[in-house]
């Protein structure tokens, strides 16, 4: 009797906090695909981006433009901030908290939700700095070419393929590995990296 009561007094104090319901299933939104693309790119030299759980792309440009994709679910449950203001960009992933307690799980309607992720493309000859950071995910750079890069992830691997890094490099994760091609001379002095993975590996090479 007694576990009884206090099963039904931890339940209704569960269900009364922040106003959290307790329902047998949740269910996975729908979501559809949004791009960016700046007013003026020749002026953009810091793009910023903070991401959540959410895969980050860096690519190679289909034109002299600097532009994003990313992907909004049907049920608000996050949103994007964007700003461009003198010569900085600023990207958020804003995320609302989870209101509910899903005895079963979640249900899927499609499978949009495998598709979901952050693709910022970069012209050839963009020579700007790039910070960014995500959550538990992980952070893919291409063949751009970047004065500085900053990034950060605590769960997530960090991977470069052939990416030219001209005067700067610091990335870190906690539970990821860093790894892959830099494009350039590994002798370079110019280039001052910092790197580190905590409970991972670190395996970066270089070509010419």
């Amino acid at each position: 009797m007694k576990k009884k009561i206090i099963f039904f007094v931890i339940l209704a104090a569960i269900t009364c906090l922040d106003g959290c319901g307790i329902y047998w299933k949740g269910r996975t939104p729908e979501y559809e695909k949004f791009q960016y693309t700046c007013s003026d790119s020749s002026e953009i030299q810091l793009i910023t981006i903070k991401e959540t759980d959410v895969p980050v792309r860096i690519c190679t440009s289909e034109n002299d433009k600097i532009y994003f994709h990313y992907y909004l679910p049907d049920d608000d449950s996050n949103r994007y901030e964007i700003g461009e203001e003198n010569g900085t960009l600023t990207v958020e992933n804003i995320t609302k908290p989870n209101m509910g307690i899903f005895i079963a799980g979640d249900e899927s309607e499609s499978d949009s939700y495998k598709e979901v992720k952050f693709e910022l493309f970069l012209p050839e000859d963009f020579d700007g700095r790039l910070v960014l950071s995500t959550s538990d995910s992980d952070i893919w750079t291409g063949a751009v070419a970047l004065g500085e890069m900053k990034a950060e992830s605590y769960d997530g691997d960090i991977i470069f393929e052939n990416t030219v890094i001209k005067e700067g490099l610091n990335v870190s994760t906690r539970y990821g590995d860093i790894r892959g091609i830099l494009a350039g001379d590994s002798k370079d002095s110019s280039l001052e990296m910092e790197l580190s993975a905590k409970d991972g590996e670190i395996q970066l090479s270089y070509i010419e």
